[in-house]
This record gives C-alpha cells, structure tokens and sequence, in this order.
C-alpha cells in the first residue's frame, strides 16, 4: 500500500495492509493502526498496488476512507465573561422598540464537531435560586440573545451577574460524560442610570441667626440635599414663597446661603 507521500493520505501510517486467504483466494484486509481524529482529518486516499510477482506487472487501486465524526467536541464560548446595559424604569416592550428587537447582549459558543445534532449548540440561563435570572431575562436557544423580562429599578440593584450554558444536541461521546456536551459562562448585565428621583433635603426645616450688620457675601447656613440618582448634579436656588425681594443668596453648587444686601432689622 503506498504511504501516500505521492498518490495518498497515508504518509503517517494510520492504516496497514494485511493479507489473508480464504477458500484460496488471497484478499487485503486494511486496518487503522492508531486512532483518528475528525477534526484533525476527515478522510484519507489509500493506493494499493498488486503485482504479479512472474511478469511483474503492477495494477493499482485508490480506496478514499471517510471518517465519521463523534460528538467528542465540547462547545467553547468565545470569550469568559460577556457584559451588556439595560436602562432602568424601561419595560420589556419598550426596549424591544427602542433597540429595534436586538437583544441586551449575545453569547456565543462554538463547536467544531461537523455540522449536525453534534455540533448545533443551544443556549440556556442557568438559575441558582439567588439572582432569580430566569424570571429577569430570557435567552434565544439558538441565537444566544438574552432580552429582558422585568423592569430594572437602578437604587435597587445596579447590576445582575448569572450563569448561561451552551450544549450541543446529542449525547456525548466522550468517556464519563453523560447527556451533551456543555460549557458554562458568566453574564453581567448592568442597569443604567436615569434621572427619576426627585432630590430631598436631609432637614425638613432649616433656621439660622444673622447680625444685621453682617457683612455682604457673609455665609449664613448650609442646606443640604441627597438625589439617588448615580449622576444627579444638584444645583441650588433660592425664591420667596410670597414673592418680593430677597436679601439673601444662595450659592448653587454648595448650598450655602449668604447676605446678598444689607439688612435693616427695622424693616424686616
């Protein structure tokens, strides 16, 4: 049998030839001496030659072996940790119309088995009991999109890291395995910041005493106020509730009041 440097795929010897004879015919039995490997080399081109050994004349026959792939692949995500944003106070339906019906994120796991049941990976969420994913997102099977199922509420939780497992379609081949071959990775999803909390003052009510001859621009009292929103920038302003003029100021970044005009106590 030719080794196939030339005519074939043999060159590294993965089949010998053996003869054998029954009822008085000589025959070639072909064997695979090591193991083969789908994905390394899916088929190979033997040459066997015969040749009668008085005139020496030589006949030549080419065999073609296909290997017949095994689910012996596990699928494999493409990276290990995939990230996506959701803005909060948004409903399923209006993120679907938003982003055009894209999802918030896409896994990804590839299998380099042959095309068929051993190599078509299907997508699940995992769910530990903790983060209670599968009731706050949904993932596409077969595309690996994740989409949202709730309305995410940023003061509450900023972010929600679960598990998603890739599997192929048939049981494994691989020694000790049962059911398909899987693979698992994480998912994190964060939830965007919208200003949608109003800011309040840390004291219902403020008091403060003042000089009447306290000086122009002198600070009188600091008020305070806190926003739950992550990148809220509070500014100040100060207005009488009554209307008229107010001889007072108050600086917008930091909340402190200060004397704007002189003050008369007589006329206060």
């Amino acid at each position: 049998m030719a080794n196939g440097a030339s005519r074939g795929t043999n060159h590294e010897m993965h089949f010998r030839e053996f003869l054998e004879k029954t009822d008085g015919r000589d025959w070639v039995v072909i064997r695979n001496m090591i193991g083969l490997d789908y994905e390394q080399q899916q088929n190979y081109t033997l040459t066997i030659t015969a040749m009668d050994m008085r005139s020496l004349i030589t006949s030549d026959k080419q065999f073609h072996v296909v290997v017949r792939d095994k689910n012996d692949v596990v699928p494999r995500f493409t990276v290990d940790l995939y990230t996506g944003t959701i803005e909060e106070e948004q409903t399923p339906t209006e993120f679907l119309i938003k982003y055009n019906g894209n999802p918030i994120t896409v896994v990804k796991a590839e299998d380099a088995d042959s095309p068929g049941p051993q190599s078509e990976v299907r997508y699940r969420i995992i769910d530990d009991g903790d983060t209670g994913a599968t009731k706050l997102f949904r993932i596409d099977e077969l595309t690996g999109g994740i989409f949202p199922l709730e309305i995410f509420d940023r003061e509450r939780n900023d972010s929600f890291i679960f598990d998603v497992e890739a599997r192929d379609s048939i049981p494994s081949s691989l020694p000790g395995t049962s059911g398909p071959n899987r693979d698992i990775v994480k998912v994190q999803i964060f939830v965007a910041d919208i200003n949608d909390n109003a800011p309040n003052f840390e004291q219902i009510r403020y008091e403060a005493r003042v000089a009447e001859n306290a000086e122009i621009n002198e600070d009188v009292i600091t008020v305070k106020a806190y926003d739950l929103d992550r990148l809220s920038n509070l500014k100040y302003d100060l207005y009488a509730v009554h209307g008229g003029r107010i001889p007072f100021g108050v600086r917008t970044d930091s909340g402190a009041l200060f004397v704007k005009e002189p003050l008369d106590y007589e006329k206060v």
